[in-house]
């Protein structure tokens, strides 16, 4: 109900903005990004602002470029200031700023429809950065993102979103790619998540989890794999993988 009521308050102020003002679009080139472009059409217009505050109220799905491209004031979080600079912006009462570049490596088509994962997703660096942060918090040494490890995270991550355990879906345990790639070790662990949208908000989810928390701030482990896997049209849409070992 609280949700709808924010919701409804976002559009009537949209209809008010139309009132005092026409609505106009901020264009650019359908080549590149531009902050607050959420639907991707080279435009910065009203819908956007709408899109972005349906996002925060859990109304709306967006890719992970999209979220890159709604968090205009890069504050990690994407609420209703954002939706309000995107609404200014497209009435050309706020700049947000240069167009954003095409990444170098995007979310790659896999070949079953529309799941996509970010082989090159900053969220999986941003995610080795935290959980540094809250290892240094308990004087734990950092880990080291491999590339092997985030190789099995990736493929354990697409798995979660077919069966969400640490059961394979063919019925194997998690370990088990440890072996099939020849992964040396004599400590691991795994983490896994659904429906976080962000990386900040994964590892506080993490963190607030006795078990996921003790992989996390575990002494033994050395190496971490980082998998993060976007099903669109999805319940839950984003899944995560955490692959520790020593």
């Amino acid at each position: 109900m609280k949700q709808r009521k924010r919701l409804l308050t976002f559009t009537a102020l949209l209809l008010v903005f139309a009132v005092i003002v026409p609505m106009t679009a901020i264009s650019a080139s359908a080549s590149e990004k531009r902050l607050g472009d959420v639907n991707l059409n080279g435009e910065i217009e009203a819908v956007d602002a709408l899109l972005i505050q349906r996002y925060s109220i859990d109304l709306e799905a967006f890719k992970s470029d999209q979220v890159a491209l709604a968090d205009v004031n890069n504050d990690d979080s994407i609420d209703m200031i954002d939706a309000l600079s995107v609404l200014r912006a497209s009435i050309g009462l706020e700049d947000l700023g240069d167009a954003v570049p095409e990444p170098d490596s995007d979310s790659s088509d896999n070949g079953e429809g529309d799941q996509k994962t970010e082989n090159s997703d900053p969220f999986i660096e941003e995610v080795l950065r935290l959980v540094n942060i809250e290892r240094q918090k308990e004087g734990v040494p950092e880990l080291v993102l491999d590339d092997t490890l985030c190789l099995i995270s990736d493929i354990r991550a697409k798995e979660v979103y077919e069966l969400f355990d640490h059961t394979r879906p063919n019925g194997d345990k998690w370990s088990s790619l440890l072996v099939e790639y020849d992964v040396d070790y004599h400590a691991a662990g795994e983490n896994i998540a659904a429906s976080y949208r962000t990386p900040e908000s994964v590892v506080n989810g993490w963190m607030n989890s006795e078990g996921h928390r003790a992989n996390i701030l575990n002494k033994e482990f050395k190496k971490i794999g980082v998998g993060h896997c976007y099903i669109e049209g999805d319940m839950y849409g984003h899944y995560w993988e955490q692959i520790f070992t020593d």
